[in-house]
């Protein structure tokens, strides 16, 4: 495959679009007129239209190249495991039950707190993640079905997945809101979302596919705790649990940002 950055300097050079023959008639002057995309007066616009092109695709070339992985320190919400093999919940010190909200929370913001950024997580109401970061349809309260799959508004999918991706390039982990697609039990757990896990990054597969990397902290093996998320046929994010992976995870929403 020609590396569109060979193209580029190509055509800024105008060797692709220079007259080598001195006996032709000499044209009229230029035209002038701007690009469409940087508003720059220019003459002749052929060649300077097609230097833009190279621009774009090799900005377009480098871009499905480029990954994001930030090192973030793994965070288990268990403590380790009971004599009777059950798993045994952290506390807060206040002696409240340390959540997976908890355990992500201090996963993004011990990194943020590492690198300098001024930004924190903010464990904001369910309500308001539906308001105004979920992927669900606007007013539905019971947004999972009876048979565990999430509804899906493609176009705030869309729109959430992009600002997830948006935070990711400013050097920022994102805790999530996901579902687990398994049949609910009860109305609670009906209302769409049961688990928050901290999304570290993304890459490109082999065909090109957007990929993004996490960790969960509904482990206590932080090899287990590492799964990737894909966007599926509805625009959502959805992936295998790590640690049961004939199950998936389906994006809820995310926690906002302070500073």
């Amino acid at each position: 495959m020609i590396d569109p950055t060979l193209i580029l300097i190509a055509l800024s050079s105008g060797s692709l679009l220079a007259s080598s023959d001195p006996s032709s008639p000499p044209s009229s002057p230029p035209p002038t007129d701007q690009d469409p995309l940087t508003g720059d007066t220019f003459a002749n616009f052929p060649k300077r239209g097609l230097a833009q092109l190279g621009r774009w695709c090799s900005s377009l070339w480098h871009s499905q190249t480029e990954a994001v992985a930030l090192v973030v320190r793994y965070n288990s919400q268990w403590a380790g495991t009971g004599s009777d093999g059950t798993l045994v919940p952290k506390r807060q010190p206040s002696g409240e039950i340390y959540y997976c909200r908890h355990a992500s929370q201090d996963m993004v913001n011990r990194y943020l707190k590492s690198v300098g950024d001024p930004a924190r997580v903010v464990l904001v109401g369910n309500e308001t993640i539906r308001k105004e970061t979920a992927v669900v349809p606007e007013g539905v309260h019971y947004a999972k079905t009876g048979r565990g799959k999430l509804l899906v508004d493609p176009e705030r999918a869309q729109r959430v997945v992009g600002e997830i991706q948006a935070e990711l390039d400013q050097g920022r982990p994102v805790a999530v809101l996901v579902s687990r697609q398994v049949k609910p039990k009860g109305l609670k757990e009906r209302q769409g979302t049961d688990h928050v896990i901290t999304i570290t990054g993304y890459e490109y597969d082999e065909n090109g596919e957007k990929v993004f990397t996490f960790l969960d902290p509904g482990t206590t093996s932080r090899d287990r705790a590492r799964g990737t998320l894909t966007v599926n046929e509805e625009g959502n994010l959805s992936g295998p649990i790590p640690y049961r992976p004939e199950k998936q995870y389906e994006l809820f929403g995310y926690y906002p940002f302070k500073t």
